[in-house]
């Protein structure tokens, strides 16, 4: 906690195994993020380094993903019985991988809504790109449901 209304956390995940049933070699990931809070503003960093064996003639898959989004809260009411959040977010991602165009880059804008502790729907923005192939632009409706 930095002050009253501001705050930052910091995180690291390491991620390793090899599946029976396929291909994979080995699998190996490791992220690092950072999130920064200032009243109704969060932003939110990361990085993943990927490193994935295959055996017979398929080549290793490796690279680093960063990732970075912005949120903010404009209209909260915790004590609103039919909407208690609405917030704008921006994300984007960037694969940067050692062969390939790997995932390409990824622009996430959005809108949320929360209408209660465990129900929220963001209208989603997809515009997603590879090298010089357009994957995706569409919009998207998601609904997180927690129970």
């Amino acid at each position: 906690k930095l002050s009253d209304n501001s705050n930052i956390s910091l995180g690291f995940s390491a991620l390793t195994g090899e599946i029976e049933a396929s291909e994979a070699d080995r699998q190996l990931a490791l992220a690092a993020d950072a999130v920064y809070t200032l009243g109704p503003l969060t932003l939110t960093s990361e990085y993943v380094f990927y490193d994935q064996n295959y055996e017979d003639k398929n080549p290793t898959l490796r690279g680093n993903i960063l990732l970075a989004e912005i949120n903010l809260n404009v209209y909260k009411n915790e004590e609103s019985k039919f909407l208690k959040n609405i917030a704008l977010r921006y994300n984007y991602s960037k694969d940067y991988p050692d062969t390939g165009n790997g995932l390409g880059d990824l622009h996430l804008p959005a809108i949320s809504f929360q209408f209660s502790d465990n129900f929220r729907t963001d209208f989603v923005y997809v515009h997603w790109k590879s090298g010089e192939s357009m994957l995706d632009k569409s919009w998207r409706m998601v609904f997180h449901v927690s129970f």
